[in-house]
């Protein structure tokens, strides 16, 4: 949480493997009774049933895709989602050195708020050489989460973490074109057990795909444990879908 916290104060915007291959998608939201527009980076999704126009994926559920919504008003960020079911809101704003900053961010989990933070002060300094130099007492501390960083897990072994499920539900349009498959995405579960990242890797169809989607962004695991201390893992999950 305290890296996220730094992330959204720092550098909000998407990562570099998050807008590759994306399409944005815009539209307006009524979120917090501010009128607002959203900016979802959609993944390509392959094997549409339809013409590759398909307006079913630019109606999927605000946030399924990292989502990044602005006041239409002023133009200010105001909040963003991801594919954790994570939403990041920007209660307060300020300008400083001639960029628009948050004062006070939140963080909620589906309807649970887990965590706020607040800037105390903002103020300027001319910096020296040694201002950048590491004293004794100082700890590396990483701002970002690094592919190198995560521990790779098999997914039959993450699977026995698994506490609490959303039970993904068969689309009725794969029902009625008698479409069954598989969707595998890659996942980063935090140490916090909640899925940080979500990401396709192969699905037989593209309604399939938004519906697991949309429920295993919401599971949550037990801490994967390593020499006894809570890591983050990457590793896979797959959602089977069988008419039979």
């Amino acid at each position: 949480i305290e890296e996220l916290m730094l992330r959204e104060f720092v550098h909000p915007m998407p990562s570099v493997d998050e807008q590759e291959d994306a399409t944005p998608v815009l539209r307006k939201e009524k979120l917090l009774k501010i009128d607002s527009e959203c900016i979802m980076l959609t993944q390509p999704m392959r094997n549409l049933h339809t013409n590759p126009k398909d307006l079913r994926i630019t109606q999927a559920p605000t946030g399924l895709f990292p989502t990044y919504c602005f006041r239409q008003e002023s133009g200010n960020f105001l909040l963003s989602f991801d594919y954790g079911a994570e939403a990041i809101v920007r209660n307060r704003i300020a300008s400083f050195q001639k960029r628009i900053i948050p004062l006070e961010l939140s963080i909620a989990f589906g309807d649970h708020l887990v965590a706020t933070a607040k800037i105390e002060a903002l103020n300027t300094f001319t910096p020296t050489d040694g201002d950048f130099k590491p004293t004794s007492d100082m700890q590396s501390h990483k701002d970002h989460e690094l592919a190198s960083d995560l521990v790779k897990v098999a997914a039959g072994v993450i699977a026995g973490n698994l506490k609490t499920s959303v039970q993904p539900i068969y689309p009725q349009s794969a029902k009625d074109r008698h479409v069954s498959g598989t969707v595998e995405m890659s996942a980063v579960i935090g140490t916090d057990g909640q899925i940080h990242k979500l990401r396709l890797l192969h699905y037989d169809d593209a309604d399939l795909a938004l519906s697991a989607i949309y429920a295993v962004r919401q599971w949550k695991y037990s801490p994967y444990l390593l020499n006894g201390e809570a890591v983050s893992v990457d590793t896979t999950i797959k959602v089977i879908y069988n008419l039979n």
